[in-house]
């Protein structure tokens, strides 16, 4: 009778959960396949590990008493008996473990249980189930629930990949149609007015407004190539293309930008990816990644500017912050490595106040020279 109630609330649960995975977030699922499994075997832990897209582990969702502090966490995706299973793809079944050793979670647990769960033969996660020290072991009847309910967390963790998955296109279908609305319309809205101005300039004698026009010309100059980097950044990145220097500059600035109040601003100028080889691009991106670091570490800045360009012989980094400290340094040892860069490519590192307050940092290399057969001297 107890074994016939159990099989009938075991059938109720699949099939809530069944009809979770087609109606509710796949979140939502896998909480009841947690919450399933904790009151059909009464056991001390039970939770799900998934892959994450940062190449980690995260441990979501944990039910039972042994579960404190594990929902939400991130763990190694090596080291640990947990990855040992999801790599392997083999369960493991023991009357005791230490689990998460080498973290500050470690805790150690009596008879556990870790199934992999699986997406077209390849593993995607794993179901831990496991009793307090001192607790039975499990039997023929929980085993098979507790392999039911994998195969439902199995479909609710590819069922939240596919959903990702799908917010991440539109997401980039959303910004490729902003950015050519950007490029179509705006710059070349922008780019009028600035010939307007030009063209009134020109025919103007008066030299007090020629004056006060030659800014916002600057200004609209300023802007135009300030949305051409927006732009670039909008524009998702070709599969198998050549990853650019315009494209490591985007994805370095939007990676240290939480290391300032603010983001620090990007203009990216003249041909560079025509222009700048990869080695010298490596020496730019890594000059970029090093000042600002300094400031990070030894600055109160909230406002950074950074600007890229080339000519036709040199390329150029100018990077300005508005420190309002009297006493910011312009001869950091800090700056060593970035002289040492500049003179590489013969050429120059100048660290100046900035005005009101603040520092302008220019580094400039010189291009290197093509040679026949595609070295440069």
């Amino acid at each position: 009778m107890l074994a016939t109630r159990q099989r009938e609330r075991r059938a109720d649960m699949s099939a809530e959960i069944a009809m979770s995975l087609v109606s509710n977030e796949p979140e939502v699922s896998l909480r009841l396949v947690a919450d399933s499994v904790a009151s059909l075997t009464r056991v001390d832990l039970v939770c799900v590990v998934a892959e994450t897209t940062e190449g980690t582990l995260i441990i979501d969702p944990a039910r039972g008493p042994l579960a404190e502090g594990l929902e939400g966490l991130h763990i190694p995706a090596d080291g640990t008996q947990i990855a040992a299973v999801l790599h392997a793809q083999v369960p493991f079944v023991s009357a005791a473990l230490d689990i998460l050793v080498g973290t500050p979670h470690a805790r150690t647990t009596g008879p556990i249980m870790l199934l992999p769960l699986f997406r077209q033969g390849q593993s995607i996660g794993v179901l831990v189930v496991a009793r307090a020290p001192g607790g039975a072991p499990f039997s023929e009847s929980e085993l098979e629930t507790i392999a039911m309910f994998a195969r439902h967390a199995s479909l609710a963790i590819d069922g939240a990949r596919f959903r990702a998955e799908r917010r991440r296109i539109e997401t980039l279908q959303d910004r490729t149609r902003i950015a050519r609305e950007l490029h179509d319309h705006v710059i070349q809205s922008i780019f009028a007015a600035g010939l307007d101005l030009q063209a009134i300039l020109r025919k103007s004698s008066d030299v007090e407004l020629n004056k006060r026009l030659d800014r916002p010309i600057d200004m609209l100059d300023t802007v135009i190539s300030e949305i051409r980097t927006a732009v670039f950044a909008l524009r998702p990145e070709q599969p198998g293309g050549n990853f650019s220097l315009r494209r490591k500059l985007v994805n370095l600035v939007t990676e240290l930008g939480g290391l300032f109040p603010e983001t620090p601003r990007l203009t990216l100028a003249g041909p560079l990816d025509l222009t700048i080889d990869p080695v010298l691009g490596n020496d730019v991106v890594a000059v970029v990644r090093e000042h600002l670091g300094n400031l990070s570490q030894e600055g109160q800045a909230t406002k950074v500017s950074i600007g890229v360009s080339v000519t036709v012989d040199q390329a150029i980094v100018e990077i300005a912050e508005d420190d309002s400290r009297e006493d910011t340094a312009t001869n950091s040892p800090l700056l060593e490595s970035l002289k040492e860069r500049a003179n590489h490519w013969r050429g120059s590192l100048l660290l100046e106040q900035g005005k009101p307050s603040g520092t302008r940092l220019t580094w400039m290399a010189t291009l290197p020279t093509p040679r026949r057969g595609g070295t440069h001297s």
